[in-house]
This record gives C-alpha cells, sequence and structure tokens, in this order.
C-alpha cells in the first residue's frame, strides 16, 4: 500500500456548500477535460466539484515537488484511473488549495452503489459519538485486532510469492 501527497487548486473557482477542512476525506476522479488529457477532478464528500489536482509548473511549484506533491500526470502513472475513484484525506486546507494523501488502496468503481453511500466522518465528529473511555477503549482494542489480521495476510502474501518464485512462475 502506498500513499501519495498531491496539491488540489482551483477552489476559488468553485463555490460549493460544504468547504473541506483538514481531516475530511475527498473523492479523486479522472475527467474528460480538453484543457487537460491527465485532468484529475476533486469532489467533496457531498460530490461537489472542489477542484482539480496541480498539473502544471505554475499550480505545482518546485518547493511542491520537494515536499513530495506529484502531479495530476504522476498519479495517472502511478494509480489506475479506469472507472476507478480514489479517496484522499486533506492534510492541510487554504482557501485556494489543499494538500491531501492519496491512499492506492483506498478506491471504488466509479457507479459502485455500495461506495457511492460510504459516509464520510470528520474527527470531530467521530470524537463527539464517543459516550465514554470505554468506546474509546473499545475502538482501540479493534484496532489492534485489525492490525494482527493485516499482519497475518500480509505473512501470506509473502509465503503465497515464495511458492511462485519457486515454482517458476
Amino acid at each position: 500500500m502506498c500513499v501519495f501527497k498531491s496539491k488540489v487548486v482551483g477552489l476559488n473557482f468553485h463555490k460549493v456548500e460544504n468547504p473541506v477542512e483538514s481531516g475530511d476525506y475527498v473523492i479523486l476522479a479522472a475527467e474528460d477535460n480538453e484543457h487537460d488529457p491527465d485532468a484529475i477532478a476533486v469532489y467533496n464528500s457531498d460530490k461537489e466539484l472542489i477542484g482539480y489536482i496541480a498539473n502544471s509548473e505554475k499550480t505545482l511549484s518546485p518547493s511542491n515537488k520537494k515536499n513530495g506533491a506529484l502531479s495530476a500526470s504522476e498519479l495517472k502513472g502511478k494509480l489506475d484511473f479506469n472507472d476507478k475513484e480514489f479517496y484522499a484525506e486533506v492534510d492541510r486546507a487554504f482557501k485556494t488549495c489543499l494538500f491531501i494523501m492519496i491512499n492506492d488502496g483506498k478506491w471504488s468503481y466509479i457507479g459502485n452503489k455500495e461506495a457511492s453511500d460510504i459516509g464520510f466522518v470528520k474527527a470531530s465528529e467521530l470524537a463527539d459519538t464517543l459516550e465514554s473511555s470505554n468506546d474509546i477503549d473499545e475502538l482501540r482494542a479493534e484496532v489492534e485486532s485489525l492490525k494482527s489480521i493485516v499482519a497475518d495476510l500480509h505473512e501470506i502474501v509473502l509465503d503465497l510469492k515464495l511458492i511462485a518464485i519457486s515454482r517458476g512462475k
């Protein structure tokens, strides 16, 4: 699983009901665009267009690149956007741009009914729903359990790779 950084620009051109903040999730989808064949549109949790992944030297500065931000063209070279949308977390939010973290494991097929019903929750809203320290302890226990499952799956994948290599495949 890889995490990529990028910059979303054009926020000042798209007026939306619910602007995004640090910690929110956004949706990335490739877009047919006559001005940029590698355009990646960015939507808020209400599926309102909020901007685009930066894809030029004007919008993605050398310091952005130095800090690991990828252009839309670079992202398309690393992620398969064919019929997929990716989810990214807003790392930093400003009036005109966002800096986001894209996890290549968080995606769904476009038009997937289940994916379109995914709820986006802000950390502050999640904290409000926790009624006691027991809830937090239960969540921590669940996270530890999931970490253990992921570690087990990782070992299984490594074993399968070794079997495939030993069989010459």
